[in-house]
């Protein structure tokens, strides 16, 4: 039941939608922009750090009066956690349709109503995660990603070079298919950049979710989920996030021929030049997985 209760607060708690769940679980979503949104700086290390960096921005300036969100960001800080106001501003209109969710979960079981007010259940889910934040992420181990896993990244290439080895390897019960890859060069300006960008997130583009798994000895496991539909409003969001604080000009790209469900498509992989590591916020092929052993 409490497990219930929380189920909106423990989504914006969540790493990602593409990153590893214990077997048996699956994240509903193909990427998680509370995630995502986080500037590169606050979204590396651990998942624990991770949601370290979630929990820095949701409770010091998120608190709960009468069942309705207040906020109290102020630009110190926006400056101490390292975060754009701009993203802030995004953080609380999308806040606020997490208590709508919840009130809706509300209408459909009304069950649910135990009598514990939402600052209860909020100040509860804190609480636990403040106590046990290596609880809140079922399981730690290392992880990696998809670009990463398998043959050491030396140059841009390698990068595609793994997607391809590990989707094969790895990917199971999925009609999605990598057939081919292409580098197009560096981005030449924010126009080519857009370009590329509104093409990922264009309304006839593909999402899946994934869960991970370290269920084998020697190779973890992916699975993909049902096609997603997406919004207008959150391409419209994800491309905007990635051009505001993920991709730049200069960044390599590479376009990647796939196809799903009887289709083929084109989707591009961008890649910092001053780190070889392919970007997978908002990145319809950017799983985390464990980093156990080839």
């Amino acid at each position: 039941m409490k497990r219930h209760h929380l189920l909106s607060l423990l989504l914006i708690l969540s790493v990602s939608g593409c990153s590893y769940v214990p077997e048996g679980h699956e994240y509903p979503d193909g990427f998680d922009p509370y995630i995502s949104a986080i500037p590169d700086s606050m979204a590396t290390g651990s998942q624990i750090k991770v949601k370290k960096a979630l929990e820095n921005i949701i409770y010091t300036g998120i608190s709960v009066k009468d069942d309705r969100y207040v906020f109290h960001f102020t630009k110190d800080d926006f400056n101490r956690l390292g975060i754009s106001e701009k993203y802030c501003k995004w953080l609380k209109r999308n806040m606020r349709q997490e208590l709508r969710n919840y009130r809706k979960i509300l209408r459909q079981n009304p069950a649910l109503k135990s009598g514990a007010s939402l600052e209860e259940m909020f100040g509860s889910a804190k609480k636990e995660y403040l106590e046990n934040p290596e609880k809140s992420t079922g399981q730690v181990m290392p992880m990696t990603d998809i670009f990463r896993y398998g043959s050491p990244v030396k140059c841009p290439e390698d990068n595609i070079k793994n997607l391809f080895s590990n989707w094969s390897k790895l990917v199971t019960d999925s009609d999605i298919r990598l057939l081919s890859y292409n580098y197009e060069g560096p981005a030449k300006d924010r126009k080519q950049l857009w370009k590329y960008v509104s093409h990922n997130h264009s309304a006839g583009m593909p999402y899946w979710g994934y869960s991970s798994s370290a269920s084998g000895e020697n190779a973890p496991h992916i699975a993909t989920g049902e096609p997603l539909r997406k919004k207008a409003g959150d391409r419209r969001f994800a491309a905007e996030a990635l051009m505001a604080h993920f991709v730049s000009v200069g960044d390599h790209v590479f376009s990647v021929r796939f196809s799903s469900d009887g289709r083929e498509y084109v989707y591009y992989i961008f890649v910092k030049p001053d780190t070889n590591r392919a970007v997978t916020k908002f990145n319809a092929f950017g799983c985390s997985i464990p980093d156990i052993a080839v």
